[in-house]
């Protein structure tokens, strides 16, 4: 069971945070990188996360039943790991591996959770297709992550909020800053990978700062919220 409240899988993502952020920092040694290449290699021979990964929202398990939603950011967290690694890999070890993760990227950007396309978690398997796209050369997951991320910037409203976030009540604030969260990231990957100027994208006016500081002023000025 993948559910937020699981210290194993709590643990797990914030060792693949951590490592992450550490890889990608200027002091990165790369005695670390061969660790978190033996982890991933233990984890794909064993298979790891094959079982328990949906919802039991339903009693009929599809291949749209949505995943747990802790597995979004494990998947990603992975998908980052390989990226950092897998130049140390063999070709057998490489084929293991993204076998593995293969499956789990799959089995994850299918899940749905009924909310349309302008959903955070929607965003967020756009996180994922994306990042795995990029590392396979896979052009359709990579032109569908730019797709969903122009539809979200055309169907945000003129303050930023999103439509679907905002009808969470209470809990409205934290699916705005999510997707926010995800926007930027996607924004940021294309940039940076592929030299489109997604950061400053507009359409009527709007953009991923309209997000921002949509959620910005969810925290700063609540009551006016």
């Amino acid at each position: 069971v993948y559910a937020q409240n699981d210290q194993n899988v709590n643990e797990l993502r914030s060792f693949l945070v951590d490592m992450n952020v550490y890889l990608g920092s200027n002091q990165a040694n790369n005695i670390y990188k061969d660790q978190l290449k033996s982890f991933l290699i233990k984890f794909a021979e064993k298979n790891s996360l094959s079982e328990g990964l949906y919802t039991n929202w339903s009693s009929t398990i599809t291949e749209n039943t949505p995943v747990n939603f802790e597995i979004l950011p494990l998947t990603l967290n992975l998908i980052h790991s390989f990226n950092y690694t897998n130049k140390l890999m063999s070709r057998d070890e490489l084929d293991l591996v993204g076998s593995w993760l293969n499956r789990l990227v799959t089995t994850t950007i299918k899940s749905s959770w009924g909310g349309g396309r302008q959903d955070n978690k929607a965003y967020y398997r756009s996180q994922i297709a994306l990042a795995w796209g990029l590392i396979i050369g896979d052009a359709e997951l990579v032109k569908n992550a730019i797709l969903i991320f122009k539809n979200a910037i055309n169907e945000i409203r003129e303050d930023g909020s999103f439509v679907n976030e905002s009808s969470r009540g209470g809990s409205a604030n934290l699916y705005q800053s999510q997707a926010t969260d995800s926007l930027i990231s996607l924004a940021t990957s294309l940039e940076e990978n592929l030299g489109l100027p997604a950061l400053n994208f507009e359409i009527n006016n709007k953009s991923v700062w309209s997000a921002a500081n949509r959620t910005l002023d969810a925290y700063e000025n609540q009551v006016k919220i």
